[in-house]
């Protein structure tokens, strides 16, 4: 929309070549290589800005990305897999010449914001499982990502507004642990899936992080949970299914520290330290398949009622009801 930019139009241009090449080994070992060369262009014609005029400009940029992987089979039922590969992106056009308000804030642009790059490499195993009845497996990985001029939003330093910024070098590790199922329980069908992901984000240079106003007064990326987790159950019996579910996040330990100043969000720096051990948000279901192209469902969103935030002064939904029907139209023969 025009509206979003000033009422003035900007184009945006990307493209891009890749190439990948695969080989296996001793039926064994799988290795990968590609590469992906991308080009932007970002164009914008005069338009006024704070009281002044830009100039027509045109700004591009090209630059070549790798990526590698491999896999092994160690065992019948268990892998083991490492990759690594680079990441580049150029400002979109809402990022450098938004100019728009959200929730009564003004989000303006940034003609200085730069690109991002960086690389991300994982090491992990997956290994199946029998266990009775069950059939399934669990799969752990350990990542380490690192950003150079990460692009976020946040708020301008001279403006109560905000804008997409290059606030550093950041570095994202951790762990994630995935578990799939299927069997059986008191002669029901069962499946399964579970999660839980441990991040520790953090800026490269600490003191970039008080440029940025965080609220925090230690090195920790804002907006992100440190622990995360989740997991489904169903159980299923004939034509009948039922189904539950939950997720856990963690106290998200930074945010803009304008946004806890009653100037902004009158009341959400004490609505955090009131709920600053995380939540726990968990649904159920149920489901008829009466035939083949009609399913019949409820659905409980938000089970207990928690009141919980994902973003700052922006409540989630509370417990919700559905009823859903499901039917597939078929062609005849």
């Amino acid at each position: 929309s025009a509206e979003l930019y000033g009422d003035t139009t900007f184009t945006g241009t990307n493209l891009a070549a890749y190439a990948q090449y695969d080989r296996k080994f001793f039926d064994r070992l799988n290795l990968s290589a590609g590469v992906r060369y991308e080009r932007y262009a970002l164009e914008n014609p005069p338009f006024e800005y704070l009281g002044q005029t830009i100039e027509a400009s045109k700004a591009t940029e090209a630059k070549p990305v790798f990526r590698f992987g491999a896999n092994y089979q160690v065992a019948p039922y268990t892998y083991l897999r490492a990759s690594w590969g680079q990441g580049y992106r150029f400002p979109t056009v809402a990022e450098k010449f938004i100019t728009t308000t959200f929730g009564g804030i003004p989000i303006i642009p940034n003609l200085q914001l730069t690109s991002e790059t960086g690389w991300s490499a994982e090491l992990g195993v997956k290994q199946g499982l029998k266990v009775a009845e069950w059939r399934g497996f669990v799969d752990v990985a350990g990542f380490w990502t690192e950003y150079y001029d990460m692009i976020e939003f946040g708020f301008a330093q001279n403006f109560l507004a905000f804008q997409a910024q290059n606030i550093g070098d950041t570095r994202i590790r951790g762990v994630d642990v995935n578990v799939a199922g299927q069997g059986t329980i008191g002669g029901l069908e069962a499946s399964l899936l579970a999660g839980y992901t441990w991040i520790d984000p953090r800026y490269i240079n600490w003191s970039e992080a008080i440029d940025q106003g965080t609220s925090a007064d230690y090195n920790v990326l804002k907006y992100r949970f440190r622990h995360s987790a989740k997991i489904d159950l169903q159980v299923q019996k004939g034509s009948f299914s039922l189904g539950a579910w939950a997720f856990y996040n963690s106290y998200m330990e930074a945010i803009d520290a304008l946004f806890e100043s009653d100037l902004v969000v009158k009341g959400l720096k004490k609505w955090r330290q009131q709920h600053d051990k995380g939540h726990v948000v968990a649904g159920a279901r149920a489901a008829w398949q009466l035939d083949e192209g009609l399913k019949l469902s409820f659905l409980v969103d938000n089970l207990f009622n928690v009141e919980y935030m994902l973003r700052p002064a922006l409540l989630e939904p509370t417990r919700t009801f559905t009823l859903r029907v499901d039917y597939q139209f078929r062609k005849e023969e």
